[in-house]
């Protein structure tokens, strides 16, 4: 029953892993989901199951460290490590949690700069999994961008209608001015 298992174990890992790396855009749920049974095996999966078990320390490491803007921008996540860090890991820390200092606490009012979440998305993006606070930010990104991108639009047509306003009242008002002094000449020339 073990071999077996394993077997379909491993024919279900192929999917998302190639060449012993996990294929971009596979979903962070799927990778938890093979690493924890793999994890329960009396087979020692440990060169097989490196590839998941880093997919999901980068993941939960970014989900860590993006956890204050991930709160302002009302991203629910339900964070729980997956992995158990070990020493030599990204995000492993040496002293015990009650020596880690705390962080100053942050308003979920608090806003969240452009350059903040770009930076959010733009570390994200080496990760080779995808779950859902990344997506949410990258989609209040794009949400942004193509805010931006309105914005601009609507200013520089704004700002293309003062001038085309501009033009046609100087124009209107140097017409007017020649007018009256062509007919204002002729008036005093007959006088």
């Amino acid at each position: 029953e073990i071999v077996e298992r394993a077997e379909a174990w491993l024919n279900a890992s192929k999917k998302i892993l190639v060449g012993g790396v996990i294929k971009k855009g596979a979903k962070l749920k799927k990778i938890r989901e093979l690493y924890t049974e793999a994890s329960d095996f009396k087979i020692n999966f440990t060169n097989e199951l490196n590839p998941f078990r880093q997919a999901v320390i980068s993941a939960e490491n970014w989900i860590a460290a993006h956890a204050d803007v991930l709160e302002r921008l009302n991203i629910t996540t339900t964070f729980e490590r997956t992995v158990e860090l070990e020493e030599g890991d990204e995000g492993f820390e040496d002293q015990p949690e009650e020596d880690m200092p705390v962080e100053a606490e942050k308003g979920a009012a608090e806003q969240v700069t452009y350059n903040v979440l770009q930076r959010c998305v733009i570390a994200g993006e080496t990760l080779l999994c995808d779950f859902h606070e990344l997506d949410a930010v990258r989609q209040r990104l794009s949400d942004t961008d193509t805010w931006i991108l309105r914005m601009r639009e609507m200013c520089s047509k704004s700002g293309e209608e003062i001038l085309v306003e501009k033009r046609v009242k100087t124009t209107d008002e140097k017409d007017k001015i020649e007018s009256e002094s062509g007919s204002g000449g002729k008036k005093d020339g007959k006088k």
